[in-house]
């Protein structure tokens, strides 16, 4: 088995247009695929932490009574704090408003990618979310939400070698499920990620697009009124394919495609301080295992470069009004991938 000559920066010329070789294309193209798995992270751990957790704590001076008005089959309760923004009951109108609210969400992610033998490479990258949350269905075992969202991701991937400027969008369907004790989130998303790599003296230009689909089960330890314990475990599959169709890469690269299965085991812990304010510590630990190490090039195989284990851990401040919801929180990482994330998130609730 070979290593990539990625390091060894030999050129061909097509149609007359400088392009990369085979090599350095395949190892950019790699390293293109990691870093679309770590958004793929970023876009998912933002999304279940943003409506994840039920907090079993009254954040209104709404009696506890239950309502006379049943809906699919199940009393309301009222002065119920719902964390997908839902701070009590409208009194048990029978008109309901279709959605619970809209949120709007901005992170920022600074990070060292540690690939294989090559160079580590500086990964920033801002990702920003729009989402609509519809109200809760409630069924005899518990309740469910639906989310729809859709996102823009732009930032930047450099080591000594190349620089690469990348930016895409991405849309996906989002559903938690509160059952008992458990809090079940699943999502499946669809993107692409359009790339301008220069490398030494010659751009080139691709464009990934990817699969997602991930879930998170967390199970609710009430440890008091106002202080929850919350274990989980993420599991999650990315799956992406470049859109090079040029004939100087080859069949073996026009036609192959990366995957990343992931899991995270997590805790997260909540606290209400009063006011309506909450406070949450969380700590994961993230494997991202490539289904495809090698690639076969003219009867020789290629290492691709892979991406090591790593640990994150973060806090987050949140305020709940009648209206609206503010959410800041800040992350570290070390490992093979290690920075600093952080952002902000708001919700208009209806």
């Amino acid at each position: 088995m070979k290593h990539f000559l990625f390091l060894s920066a030999l050129f061909l010329s097509h149609t007359g247009v400088a392009a990369a070789t085979t090599l350095q294309y395949a190892s950019a193209q790699s390293i293109s695929a990691i870093s679309i798995a770590t958004l793929q992270h970023t876009i998912t751990q933002n999304l279940f932490s943003s409506f994840s957790h039920r907090q079993d704590v009254q954040t209104s001076n709404k009696s506890d009574t239950p309502s006379n008005t049943p809906l699919y089959g199940t009393a309301l309760v009222y002065g119920e704090y719902n964390d997908d923004g839902q701070i009590g009951r409208n009194g048990g109108d029978v008109v309901e408003h279709p959605l619970s609210n809209i949120w709007l969400d901005w992170h920022h992610t600074n990070d060292d990618i540690i690939a294989g033998n090559l160079d580590r490479y500086d990964s920033r990258h801002d990702v920003i979310t729009v989402g609509i949350y519809g109200n809760e269905f409630i069924t005899p075992s518990g309740h469910y939400n639906w989310n729809f969202y859709g996102g823009y991701i732009n930032g930047s991937l450099n080591n000594t070698i190349l620089s690469s400027q990348e930016h895409g969008g991405f849309i996906g369907l989002h559903n938690k499920l509160h059952t008992h004790d458990f809090i079940i989130n699943s999502t499946i998303n669809t993107g692409s990620l359009k790339s301008k790599t220069d490398f030494a003296t010659i751009t080139d230009d691709y464009t990934n697009v990817w699969f997602g689909i991930a879930t998170d089960i967390a199970y609710n330890i009430k440890l008091s009124n106002n202080f929850n314990l919350y274990p989980d475990l993420f599991i999650g599959y990315t799956w992406t394919k470049n859109q090079k169709q040029d004939e100087v890469y080859g069949t073996a690269l026009q036609n192959h495609t990366f995957g990343f299965f992931e899991i995270s085991p997590g805790l997260k812990a909540t606290k209400h301080f009063g006011l309506n304010w909450f406070g949450t510590l969380n700590v994961k630990y993230t494997t991202i295992l490539n289904t495809d190490k090698n690639l076969t090039i003219n009867d020789t195989i290629y290492e691709l470069p892979t991406i090591g284990d790593y640990t994150e851990y973060g806090i987050a401040i949140e305020k709940h009004t009648t209206n609206f919801v503010f959410n800041a929180n800040i992350n570290r990482r070390d490992g093979d991938l290690s920075g600093w994330s952080g952002g902000l998130n708001i919700k208009y609730v209806f």
